[in-house]
């Protein structure tokens, strides 16, 4: 195969690369070429030059597809693997094709491909977008000289590896799935209710139905042998994107301040003084100390722009007493959102006649904070692994556009969610979703913990890699992963002995946890994504943390003195 180059050069020089290589196609910055190694060689002593012939090929599950010539297949491959040929040939009627273009898509192309009766459903990274469309419209499609390859979008895999068993990336030490419960993804929102209906006849349970979020929950009594199959047929529902288990969500988190550069900034005799004052900066987590305006924590008195706590969602009623349940916006259980508050927007009033002075980066900022945890009543029935948790944060909503619209709608452009979950390294509906606000909300920014997956599980004594799940897998966020502090006080605590699970050998196990701040934490989930991209985005103090403690946690402390 020849090698395919975005050439950095004007229309003036179109006439001379052409007589030298492939003209592909256009562009008003570059011209995509396509030439053997010699005239590539030449091209880069003339011109500034990129190889993309790599962004070409196309992965379907555990394959890579050669896209060299357009076709349709059923498959999605000329030569298919075993596993294809056992897929039964398509029905008569509209399916979902991967489309790959010669090149970055123009506006252009997607009008001509909508002029054939395809209906656009999304892009894919590679220069592909998905497209529904009857089998003489793809024809169509795949004949246009514009489109390099077409293939149909396999149903199996629109299953997440591990539904079927299949391992993907490192085991995660604290992803926890709530068994029998699949994420069932749609294209379109116009389909949710016929897919509903073909998902109650398949034997499903739909126990959330969210047509604008383009999502659906569905829960399964079914024996593990029999589940296999059952969701083999879901992945056949036209209109179906992809099946993934449902996981539980979960918490993810004065010398920090100075690790991240910030003391010349914020608090310094002679610095800069940026407290952030005039931002409204919104918090979704497990609960705000009291709840209370009146009796909050000090620290952030006189600075609620507003409070609100999410109830259970209707999606776990199947193994609960309490439907609906909503204990109020206190934080009741870990003190993980007082915690975070406080790291956010702490302002130094509890601790002004303390030895140590514990102050947040945006010390005069306004709050909205979003409570989504709640207490689970569980039936007796309900699973063993779920009945150990008596707090959960089962106040996501499936659908997040309302929660981020009401942060939004209260003035905050800032959203901070210190919590995840899911397959390692996989763009979930979640992602979807953030990122579409943001897409329509450009002023909005979310801040995302990259999780506490991170482990050395194998015993390799290095760090698995791509342990970073959703919603810290999305594109249009900023996902912060974890550093050490610096706090020598701190050097006898050891990875090992906190988790001689997930770091059994060292150099981890023996490693203090924080005395180096150019050294990420053990825990802290690492990149890529399924999709190489780089995740996280940056990093942040996230050992022996000092912060705002919650009422229920000062009482408990209190009564240990």
């Amino acid at each position: 195969m020849k090698n395919i180059l975005k050439v950095y050069a004007g229309k003036k020089d179109i006439a001379a690369i052409h007589e030298a290589a492939r003209i592909i196609e256009s562009y008003d910055a570059f011209i995509l070429v396509e030439a053997d190694e010699k005239t590539s060689r030449s091209l880069a002593r003339k011109f500034p030059v990129e190889g993309i012939t790599a962004q070409y090929e196309r992965s379907f599950g555990d394959r890579r597809i050669a896209t060299s010539q357009p076709r349709i297949s059923s498959t999605g491959s000329t030569r298919p693997h075993a596993a294809d040929r056992r897929e039964r040939p398509l029905k008569p009627g509209p399916h979902h094709y991967m489309v790959q273009f010669i090149g970055p898509i123009k506006q252009n192309w997607l009008m001509r491909i909508r002029a054939t009766g395809a209906k656009l459903r999304e892009p894919r990274g590679n220069f592909a977008y998905v497209i529904c469309a009857k089998e003489p419209m793809a024809r169509k499609v795949a004949g246009t000289s514009f489109v390099r390859w077409l293939g149909h979008l396999p149903y199996k895999d629109r299953i997440a590896p591990r539904v079927l068993g299949k391992r993907t990336g490192p085991k995660l030490p604290r992803r926890r799935e709530r068994s029998g419960v699949y994420s069932v993804e749609i294209f379109s929102s116009e389909d949710a209710g016929r897919i509903a209906r073909a998902c109650r006849s398949l034997g499903f349970e739909v126990i959330s139905q969210e047509p604008k979020a383009r999502l659906l929950l569905l829960r399964t009594k079914e024996a593990d042998s029999a589940t296999t199959r059952q969701v083999q047929k879901l992945s056949e529902v036209h209109g179906v994107r992809f099946v993934r288990q449902r996981v539980v969500p979960r918490p993810s988190t004065n010398v920090a301040t100075t690790v991240m550069g910030n003391d010349y900034t914020a608090r310094a005799p002679g610095g800069l003084k940026l407290a952030v004052q005039g931002e409204i900066i919104s918090v979704c987590d497990t609960g705000l100390d009291t709840g209370e305006p009146v009796t909050i924590h000090p620290d952030f008195a006189g600075r609620i722009a507003a409070i609100k706590s999410y109830p259970i969602t209707p999606d776990w009623n199947s193994v609960i007493m309490n439907p609906g349940g909503d204990d109020g916006p206190s934080d009741l259980n870990s003190g993980h959102g007082t915690h975070v508050s406080g790291s956010v927007l702490g302002n130094r009033a509890a601790s002004a006649d303390g030895p140590a002075v514990i102050k947040g980066h945006a010390s005069r900022a306004k709050i909205v904070f979003q409570k989504v945890e709640q207490e689970m009543k569980w039936r007796p029935d309900a699973p063993e692994k779920l009945k150990k948790e008596r707090y959960v944060l089962s106040g996501i909503p499936a659908n997040l556009a309302p929660l981020f619209q009401y942060a939004y709608n209260e003035g905050a452009r800032i959203h901070s969610n210190s919590w995840g979950g899911g397959d390692p390294g996989a763009y979930h509906d979640q992602c979807r979703q953030f990122d579409q606000f943001v897409w329509d909300h450009k002023d909005f920014c979310f801040v995302i913990a990259a999780g506490n997956d991170g482990s050395d599980n194998d015993g390799d004594g290095k760090i698995n890699l791509m342990s970073v799940t959703s919603p810290g897998t999305a594109k249009n966020c900023i996902t912060e992963g974890a550093c050490e502090n610096l706090r020598p006080e701190f050097n006898s605590e050891l990875y090992g002995n906190w988790w001689p699970d997930d770091f059994p050998v060292n150099p981890i196990h023996n490693a203090p946890m924080a005395d180096d701040a150019d050294q990420v934490g053990a825990f802290s989930s690492r990149g890529s994504t399924e999709d190489d991209r780089i995740k996280p985005d940056v990093v942040a103090p996230g050992t022996f943390i000092l912060s705002t403690r919650s009422l229920k946690h000062r009482h408990e402390q209190r009564r240990h003195q």
